[in-house]
């Protein structure tokens, strides 16, 4: 997912599609053992887009709790 994307998302979106995004990460990771997996760098697009996401919503409570 795009930055410009994420940041028009509220925390709690962020939230929920982080959830989602881990839960696919855990399905992907079967899916690797057994060698289904037609894209492969699939697990690396999800992992970045959950660090990016923790990321943007740690950034906005820090700035909420400053503010």
């Amino acid at each position: 997912m795009k930055l410009y994307k994420l940041k028009e998302l509220t925390v709690d979106e962020m939230e929920k599609k982080v959830k989602d995004l881990k839960k696919e990460m855990f399905q992907l990771r079967f899916k690797m053992l057994l060698h289904q997996v037609e894209k492969p760098l699939e697990m690396r697009t999800i992992r970045l887009d959950i660090r990016r996401m923790e990321t943007i919503i740690r950034e906005r409570r820090n700035n909420e709790s400053n503010s």
